[in-house]
């Protein structure tokens, strides 16, 4: 049958969250996804042994999250974090967190605040998937449904994307299976909350 790891990798495969933890002294980057690293350590605002504020602190980290392509997420206790989204040419979410590091990277994965951004940015991505194939059959376009007319679709490699809801899984594994054959990109959609897709 179609194998559980291959149904997480379908459910699973969202991109990473940018996470950039800072207060006035250092920020640090991390890209948590399936697996967490960390990207780069500054310092320079004001501390306790810094008496004089590096004016290019918060310049220098919005210069380099402005290039990133994907969510990020801006926490940290105290003021830092306004000073710097201030700065941004780019939509962040931000929290409040009590520490900086590694310490507040834990404290942002046990409030569940990095898990909410990657399952927000997949609905978005499944409401955009699901809404694209409506208007393909709208307008009579690339779009097939139907058991028939999938299955159909599929075995003569027609198919760029399968899209199946996770209600469905378990009785369409051949289709999946020969959608996964035939390269074509399988997409398990979340029926939580949608009532539209069968």
């Amino acid at each position: 049958g179609w194998e559980l790891n291959k149904i997480k990798i379908a459910k699973k495969k969202q991109e990473p969250v940018f996470v950039c933890i800072l207060d006035e002294r250092e920020a640090d980057f991390y890209e948590v996804g399936s697996k967490t690293s960390h990207l780069g350590h500054f310092t320079g605002g004001v501390g306790k042994s810094i008496k004089q504020k590096e004016p290019d602190y918060y310049p220098k980290l919005a210069s380099e999250l402005n290039k990133i392509e994907i969510k990020i997420i801006v926490a940290g206790p105290g003021f830092a974090k306004e000073n710097l989204v201030k700065l941004l040419k780019i939509k962040v979410i931000t929290d409040s967190i009590s520490h900086t590091g590694e310490v507040g990277l834990q404290e942002l994965i046990n409030r569940g605040t990095i898990e909410k951004v990657i399952v927000s940015s997949r609905i978005t991505e499944e409401s955009n998937i699901v809404e694209k194939l409506l208007t393909e059959i709208m307008k009579d376009g690339k779009a097939v449904y139907g058991l028939d007319e999938t299955k159909n679709a599929i075995n003569s490699g027609a198919v760029e994307t399968l899209l199946i809801s996770d209600m469905k899984v378990r009785e369409l594994e051949d289709i999946m299976e020969t959608a996964d054959r035939l390269k074509s990109k399988v997409m398990i959609i979340s029926s939580r909350d949608r009532k539209s897709v069968v």
